[in-house]
């Protein structure tokens, strides 16, 4: 086994409209994805759990399933927001956020308007880790999902606690692929 293989890696978490293109596998770790919004910093891990109910072939003549087919699948990828935007917020809430400038007589302020909505929004989900190759060069490695947010806990403000946006996103079916998630591990640069 490759040390390379064994990762301690912070995360970037990025996310898009449905639509916009996801960034080359060129892309060097930490740089600008064009059209993606890197949500800042994180004050958790990023975890990610992939659970598949079965249903199990048996014939009459067996005590023992013979196959199984995987009759739902679901993706859940966890995390913590750092920073306390309205935009993050609104992430996990739901909502629309409206930004005022500040001006003559008029006090600049960010508002999240929100609630009552039917149906959440669809976005474009990236998370951007980093690991070391065997040639000691620092690649990217990335998870793309579409799906939605919704809020993975409390939002707890206290003075023994600092504050963050439990951030849980939810995968969804992509109709483009006709699969659920893609990672990237981009194992060596381009040769000239």
């Amino acid at each position: 086994m490759p040390a390379a293989d064994v990762l301690i890696t912070p995360v970037w978490v990025w996310s898009a409209p449905l639509g916009v293109d996801r960034p080359y596998e060129d892309v060097a770790y930490g740089a600008n994805w064009a059209g993606w919004k890197r949500l800042g910093y994180t004050s958790a891990p990023l975890t990610a759990n992939l659970e598949r109910s079965r249903i199990n072939k048996m014939v009459e003549q067996s005590r023992t399933k013979i196959g199984s087919v995987v009759s739902e699948e679901n993706l859940t990828l966890e995390t913590t927001l750092a920073e306390l935007t309205l935009d993050n917020l609104a992430l996990a809430w739901g909502g629309r956020v409206t930004h005022q400038a500040a001006g003559t007589g008029q006090t600049g302020y960010e508002l999240l308007r929100g609630g009552g909505q039917i149906s959440l929004e669809t976005l474009q989900w990236g998370m951007e880790g980093l690991y070391t190759n065997p040639d000691g060069v620092d690649l990217p490695l990335r998870l793309f999902v579409i799906g939605e947010a919704q809020l993975g806990g409390q939002l707890t403000f206290a003075k023994s606690e600092q504050v963050g946006i439990p951030l849980r996103v939810e995968a969804s079916f992509d109709f483009d692929t006709g699969l659920l998630y893609d990672w990237i591990k981009v194992i060596a640069p381009a040769t000239a």
